[in-house]
C-alpha cells in the first residue's frame, strides 16, 4: 500500500491559532477536492477511513477515494493557504471557485465555507434517507453514553432556543388527539394492537349501566358553548351516548 503524502506549499507562520486549506488530489496531481482542517495529517486519514464507511460511501467524494484505493493508490493533501480562524471561510470558498475556473472536477458537495448547511438534498435523496432510518432504535448502551457525554452540560441561549422552536413547529403541526397519544406514550403500533385486542369483546352489562352517569359528570361545569362542541364531536363517534346527554 503507497503512503500518505502531505505537502505544503509557500511559508507558514504560526504565530496563532490557524486553519489550514488543502486539496486532495489524486497521484497525476489532478485536484478533486477542497477542504479545510487544523491538522492536517489527521484530516487524511480521516478522509480515507470516511470512504471505508457504508454509511458515507454514496458521497462523490468518497465515490472517488474508494475507486482510487481500489486501484492500489492514495490521494495527496496538499496545503494551499493557511489562514487565521476567522478567515477560513472566505478562503475555503475562494479556493474552490479558483479550481473550478481552471476546469478541476472537485468533488466538494458545497461552495464551501458552510459545512454541510450549505447543502440542497434533493427530494429523492431526502426519501431514501428517511427510508432508512425508518424504525432505527438507539441501543441502550449508545443511550447510556449519550446521557454520560452531555451530563452537566448546560445549552448556551442560542441553542436552547433553536431547540425550542424546533419543538413548537413540530407540536403546532400534531392534533389534539396525537399530543394526548404522544404525551401518554401511545404510539400508532400500540394503538393498533389494542384495536385488535379489543375487536369482537363484548361490554359487559354492569359496565353499559354505568356508562351513562359517567358521561353526565363529565358535563357537570361546562359552558353552553363547551356542551354544544362536545355534543357535536359525540354524535359523530357515539351517536347513542350523545342522545342521552341531549336528554339527561
Amino acid at each position: 500500500m503507497p503512503k500518505m503524502q502531505v505537502g505544503v506549499l509557500g511559508h507558514t507562520e504560526k504565530k496563532e491559532a490557524v486553519v489550514y486549506i488543502y486539496v486532495l488530489k489524486d497521484p497525476s496531481g489532478v485536484v478533486r477536492y477542497v477542504g479545510k482542517a487544523t491538522n492536517v495529517t489527521t484530516r487524511l486519514r480521516s478522509h480515507i477511513c470516511e470512504s471505508k464507511n457504508p454509511k458515507h460511501a454514496h458521497t462523490r467524494k468518497n465515490r472517488w477515494l474508494s475507486k482510487l484505493m481500489d486501484d492500489g493508490k492514495l490521494p495527496v493533501l496538499e496545503v494551499v493557504e493557511s489562514v487565521i480562524v476567522s478567515k477560513w471561510e472566505e478562503s475555503e470558498r475562494h479556493w474552490i471557485v479558483h479550481f473550478k475556473s481552471l476546469g478541476c472536477d472537485l468533488t466538494n458537495l458545497t461552495e464551501g465555507g458552510d459545512g454541510v448547511s450549505g447543502i440542497k438534498w434533493s427530494a429523492a435523496t431526502k426519501k431514501k434517507w428517511s427510508k432508512m432510518r425508518k424504525g432505527h432504535k438507539v441501543s441502550e448502551e449508545t443511550r447510556r453514553k449519550l446521557s454520560e457525554v452531555f451530563k452537566g452540560k448546560k445549552l448556551n441561549h442560542e441553542t436552547g432556543d433553536q431547540i425550542s422552536k424546533r419543538q413548537k413547529r413540530f407540536w403546532s403541526k400534531l392534533s389534539v388527539k396525537k399530543k394526548r397519544d404522544l404525551m401518554r406514550g401511545i404510539t400508532d403500533e400500540i394503538r393498533s394492537l389494542n384495536g385488535k385486542k379489543s375487536k369482537g369483546r363484548k361490554m359487559a352489562l354492569e359496565v353499559k349501566a354505568k356508562m351513562p352517569d359517567a358521561i353526565r359528570r363529565g358535563w357537570v361545569g361546562l359552558t353552553q358553548e363547551q356542551r354544544q362542541k362536545r355534543l357535536a364531536g359525540l354524535k359523530k363517534r357515539w351517536p347513542k351516548d350523545s342522545e342521552i346527554v341531549r336528554k339527561s
